[in-house]
């Protein structure tokens, strides 16, 4: 299993193309309370992480369920009309395409795996991780 600095310099990640966030709606919810979160897609675990109290709990398009850190998702999603509804806001990243799979620590500390196929997102040399390539793919474009 690698860094996430090791995993970073091996995929490129920080030299990755841009990609702008498309507007993709989610449903959200606050933790009350300090909970393991499985993040799973077709029947495999991504990574575990842990939300603490106020912290958000997402459901992505596929179902998944991740962690965004309360500090982080007024940055990243707003409000819709509907009761737990949030859409995206503007953003971007760069990410680079997994040619072979990788097993590193997310930056939560739990082990992520990314399979050949899958984006790495980087925003910093602190926040970099796995997006499901179809997940990618349904949630950003080339900038």
């Amino acid at each position: 299993m690698k860094t996430l600095k090791e995993m970073i310099e091996i995929t490129g990640a920080a030299n990755g193309a841009t990609y702008n966030k498309k507007e993709v709606k989610k449903v959200a919810r606050v933790a009350t309370k300090e909970e393991i979160v499985e993040t799973v897609l077709d029947g495999i675990v991504e990574t575990t992480n842990v939300a603490n109290k106020g912290d958000y709990i997402i459901t992505g398009l596929a179902g998944e369920k991740y962690v965004v850190r309360a500090e982080k998702f007024n940055k990243l999603y707003e409000s819709t009309d509907s009761k737990g509804v949030y859409k995206t806001k503007p953003d971007s990243i760069k990410a680079v395409k997994v040619k072979e799979e990788i097993s590193f620590i997310a930056p939560w500390g739990s082990e992520m795996i990314a399979l050949s196929g899958d984006f790495i997102a980087f925003r910093s040399n602190s926040d970099a991780y796995r997006i499901e390539k179809d997940e990618f793919e349904k949630t950003y474009e080339l900038a």
